[in-house]
């Protein structure tokens, strides 16, 4: 039988017992009877209903006392109990019956229609209360299995949910935690931080996601924690029941990422090494040759310096002759010292100028080649596009002609400049093949790729132009889709622009957006807040 369905009949009157049978029998529920009450305690144990419907007057146990017994049973006291009587019983005891656990007590005679529709509000309520039991394990299961930082904290910000993770993590117990005040909770990361989040949360009822968030692991070191902050809203929708934060250990993955970058940036060293080594090659093979010139030189001027010091030397004596002062004139004549006080200067000027080109060179690799600091610091956004640029002169300079518009008034930035950067790179490095293949490698006509900065309220705006082949319609949603490339098999890996995206957008809560006409060329846009990433900047909505 179906338990479910299953109702267990008590009354000492095989009368009253058939019609009840008959009356729950038509709509389908499986009927048991019993004539007592000893009779009713056996049957329930065996056959375990869901419903009793039980008379409160049986000869040998009451109802009463059967109702107490089959709620103070361990096993039994989910079992749902109806009691009824005659119009002439006590009201006390209709009382006494819901206090000793009952469901509902009727008054015989009863309709039978009541009687339907009683027992199938009482199942229709156990089938509620189960499908909640049944809601609550699962989400319970499904809450066990997420291996993330979970925090419910209610209206009032005490918490009502706290996860293994979250103690895991975060070095709080749930005993510690749960019915506490959040904001008054010892957790190691930034306090100020999370608190101005959770406002900002609770003010604008939209979710917040925090990235990078530093905070003290259980080893003592620094690590990084991804949050995201979200609202829970009530079934109106327009208030909020609380707040449920949800996060992540990501101090391996920003690791991986960092050294990522940094392979990428070295690949790219590699790359470049030998166009460096040409830029440097041609400023140190001037620098070789005056050397000599003044090497040479100086042998010339030391001979007459030499020649007019004996002379000098001479005369004091009152010693030197005639021929003397004609060597000495010959040793003029044969130094061209007109030639040489000409020439000196500007060989010492075209050295220093190429000793300031390597400098350069060799400074601007250095900058590019930095790991980087792990936390933003204000930087010249306009040094970062000098360097870089310098850097990879070699890879545009036979394709297309530079051009630099940068703001002289541009404002330090809050970034990660080692990553801008290598962005920057990835984009010039784009540009130059665009026009390259425009162009072709070897004409006679260049390109131009323009760059230019300029400050546009708390932003900073960079643009980086060529007028290359541009970029078809149809493949524009894709560019920054990891491993996805135009490029033959071995020139290109479909990451470049990913780590673009990664620097500009992630990282540093920036923007991009790409303009681009087939045959004409490319644009890109790229936006960074003068402050840094903001919370603000990473906000989304998490409905």
């Amino acid at each position: 039988m179906n338990r479910s369905r299953r109702i267990l009949v008590v009354d000492d009157s095989p009368l009253q017992l058939c019609m009840y049978t008959e009356i729950l029998a038509s709509v389908g529920y499986e009927v048991t009877q019993a004539s007592g009450g000893i009779q009713a305690l056996q049957l329930i144990d065996a056959i375990r209903p869901q419903l009793v419907l039980l008379d409160v007057v049986l000869p040998d146990i009451n109802g009463i006392d059967v109702c107490k017994r089959i709620k103070s049973d361990r096993v039994l006291n989910a079992t749902s109990i109806i009691l009824f009587s005659a119009a002439q019983v006590d009201s006390d005891s209709q009382a006494i019956g819901i206090e000793c656990g009952a469901d509902d007590y009727l008054i015989k005679p009863i309709d039978a229609r009541e009687l339907l529709a009683r027992v199938a509000a009482l199942f229709r309520l156990r089938q509620m209360e189960h499908d909640i039991r049944q809601s609550h394990m699962e989400l319970h299961q499904v809450l066990s299995s997420i291996m993330s930082i979970l925090i419910v904290i209610d209206r009032n910000g005490l918490v009502q949910r706290w996860n293994s993770v979250a103690a895991k993590t975060l070095g709080v117990s749930f005993d510690q935690a749960y019915h506490q005040s959040f904001e008054g909770l010892a957790l190691p990361w930034d306090h100020t931080r999370v608190a101005q989040a959770v406002r900002e949360s609770r003010e604008s009822m939209t979710g917040i996601v925090m990235e990078d968030l530093r905070f003290q692991r259980q080893n003592a070191q620094d690590g990084y924690l991804k949050l995201s902050i979200a609202p829970l809203l009530t079934t109106s929708a327009e208030t909020m029941g609380g707040l449920i934060l949800l996060g992540e250990d990501v101090t391996e993955r920003r690791l991986l990422e960092g050294q990522l970058i940094q392979a990428q940036k070295l690949e790219s060293i590699g790359q470049l090494a030998a166009g460096v080594a040409h830029e440097i090659n041609t400023p140190i093979q001037f620098l070789s040759d005056n050397m000599r010139f003044l090497q040479e030189g100086f042998e010339e001027l030391n001979g007459l310096v030499s020649t007019s010091r004996e002379l000098v030397r001479n005369a004091s004596n009152n010693h030197f002759s005639t021929q003397e002062v004609g060597k000495l004139a010959d040793r003029y004549a044969a130094a061209d010292l007109d030639y040489l006080l000409q020439e000196i200067p500007q060989a010492i000027a075209q050295s220093l100028e190429g000793l300031e080109r390597v400098t350069h060179i060799v400074r601007s690799m250095k900058s590019f080649a930095h790991p980087g600091e792990q936390c933003m610091v204000l930087a010249d956004i306009n040094a970062a596009l000098t360097d870089t640029v310098t850097v990879s002169r070699n890879e545009w300079k036979y394709v297309a002609e530079m051009h630099m518009d940068l703001d002289p008034d541009l404002p330090l930035v809050m970034c990660l400049v080692s990553e801008l950067n290598q962005a920057f790179l990835n984009i010039i490095t784009n540009a130059a093949q665009a026009v390259a293949e425009a162009y072709g490698e070897h004409s006679l006509e260049q390109g131009v790729i323009t760059i230019s900065s300029r400050k546009d309220g708390e932003w900073i705006e960079i643009r980086i132009t060529d007028n290359g082949t541009g970029i078809p319609e149809n493949i524009r949603p894709r560019l920054f889709d990891p491993f996805f490339t135009t490029k033959e098999v071995g020139k290109g890996t479909g990451q470049g622009l990913v780590i673009v995206h990664n620097a500009i957008v992630t990282r540093h809560g920036g923007s991009i957006a790409v303009e681009s006409t087939v045959g004409q060329g490319t644009t890109f846009v790229l936006r960074l807040p003068v402050n840094g990433a903001t919370e603000e900047t990473f906000v989304e909505n998490l409905d």
